[in-house]
């Protein structure tokens, strides 16, 4: 099964005709599914955040000191 991907303006006529459609598919059979998606499914600043870390040179602890 292939995945695509489709950015919608659910404000234009021809988004909502192609979404009706696609919706009318997918309750005729299975071999259709909609899974709707966030705009932004991630928190940008979170990923800002480990892309930071990732540049760092990182810091040695000792185990003796782990839990201290």
């Amino acid at each position: 099964m292939t995945s695509y991907v489709l950015k919608v303006d659910e404000g234009k006529l021809s988004s909502k005709i192609l979404i009706n459609y696609l919706k009318s598919l997918s309750e005729i059979g299975k071999d259709i599914v909609l899974i709707p998606q966030e705009e932004k499914p991630y928190d940008a600043e979170f990923v800002e955040q480990v892309l930071d870390s990732m540049k760092s040179e990182g810091k040695t602890v000792k185990l003796e000191d782990l839990w201290k």
